[in-house]
């Protein structure tokens, strides 16, 4: 067994016990479980072969949160092929991130999607879902080395490139060859790729019920609000209809109180709505924010939340302080987002709503696998790549962490997740 603390690494990512996930990434491109038939990965050749890109990497002090297994086997081949994503793997380190009205530059943007579902064990601890990231960070990688200005903007995950082919020029680069234990011939990992879709957070909120829970929250209001005004805010709220993964039902009430006591704020609701915030560099710290990214933040903590009332409460009194510092100065930034208050009334005026405050999670994947390029006679010599069976390819009988068989840890059952294993179409929903 590699004892990795003879390496002597800064960064807790290194030292949190990733290895083994992080280098069948770096050296195969799939998780192991996917390659059952085949020896695992010499962690210790596999050290020596990407030690110059760990020991780079290791200089930022980087953090499992935001560098986990799939993201970490994705920066160590990028940085082996192009070494000038070194500084996209500083920013993202450090927080270095811009967004504005174009997009997020590349750091923004892959801290954005690591963030979307931080900390939600069904997804963050599922091989699939780390599958999911290593694919989105070698894209923005690519896009990052394509573009070659750091600065440029995104709004869209760009196209996930040939692992298996992106793999096999660092093995020629770093003048390995095919074995058992190490780089295996690319159709070793084509014959059990799939492309993953990022994960849907889908409300399906029951206006009627968001009606009476703005009606519930506006009696605390220092001047009650009539019925006629919130009904007119709440038919303005939907023309055009928020996007399914914001339309929190906490937030579409705050939404409906804030623009009936003041219609100015409307123009905040339309920034947030349309995925519209700024983001700018703080030194190393977390970065500032506008008002609007602060209001996608506090959604995005409401949606992934384990408690999903008290999570709900939180988010309307977040969002009615950021409707006011809006009114007083729409163009502030800040760096942390406000506090709901310990002891919240609108606990207990909630508390007899039979409301869904927890999105379904949609997980799946709608495009086929890779499909080989022509190889040359006598390709992989002795070890050229025999598929392997059906029972071990990724598809519908993958065991354990398959996305149509996330495992729910006890207690957190309220939240739906609909998932399909990627290469079975039928759906699984898990309640």
């Amino acid at each position: 067994m590699t004892d990795h603390r003879k390496h002597h690494f800064h960064s807790k990512a290194f030292r949190a016990g990733n290895f083994k996930r992080m280098l069948d990434f770096a050296v195969r491109g799939l998780p192991r479980h996917v390659l059952r038939g085949e020896q695992y990965v010499d962690c210790e050749w596999a050290l020596r072969i990407y030690g110059p890109e760990i020991r780079q990497l290791d200089e930022f002090n980087i953090h499992p949160k935001w560098f986990s297994s799939g993201v970490l086997g994705a920066a160590l081949i990028s940085l082996a092929l192009y070494p000038e994503t070194l500084d996209l793997w500083r920013r993202l380190a450090r927080n270095e991130v811009f967004r504005d009205e174009r997009g997020s530059d590349a750091p923004g943007f892959l801290r954005e999607l690591i963030e979307r579902h931080q900390n939600d064990r069904r997804l963050t601890r599922n091989q699939f879902y780390q599958l999911f990231l290593f694919q989105a960070t070698l894209a923005m990688a690519k896009a990052w080395v394509h573009h070659e200005d750091p600065d440029h903007h995104s709004l869209q995950l760009p196209p996930t490139p040939d692992a298996a082919e992106m793999i096999a020029a660092v093995r020629r680069l770093k003048g390995a060859r095919h074995s058992m234990t190490g780089f295996r011939p690319p159709e070793i990992t084509r014959d059990r790729w799939v492309v993953l879709d990022k994960p849907q957070v889908i409300h399906e909120p029951d206006l009627r019920k968001v009606l009476i829970l703005a009606k519930r929250a506006s009696s605390l209001e220092g001047s009650p609000l009539a019925d006629e005004a919130l009904n007119d805010a709440l038919e303005w709220l939907i023309k055009p209809h928020p996007p399914v993964e914001l339309a929190h039902p906490a937030a579409l009430a705050a939404a409906v109180v804030s623009i009936a006591r003041a219609p100015d704020s409307q123009g905040l609701w339309d920034r947030v709505f349309a995925f519209i915030g700024r983001r700018k560099p703080n030194e190393g710290r977390k970065p500032y924010a506008d008002l609007s990214a602060c209001m996608l933040d506090c959604i995005t903590l409401a949606n992934r939340s384990n408690n999903p009332h008290r999570a709900a409460t939180a988010l309307y009194y977040c969002g009615q302080v950021l409707v006011d510092l809006w009114l007083e100065q729409p163009d502030q930034f800040r760096m942390a987002l406000p506090r709901a208050p310990k002891e919240r009334p609108l606990d207990e005026l909630w508390a007899d709503l039979d409301v869904n405050f927890t999105p379904r999670i949609i997980f799946e994947s709608n495009q086929p696998a890779l499909a080989p390029p022509p190889e040359p006679a006598g390709f992989g010599g002795q070890e050229g790549g025999g598929k392997g069976s059906t029972r071990r390819r990724l598809g519908s009988n993958a065991q354990a962490d398959s996305p149509g068989q996330l495992n729910q840890p006890p207690n957190q059952t309220s939240r739906n997740i609909m998932v399909t294993s990627p290469m079975a179409r039928p759906r699984v929903a898990l309640f």
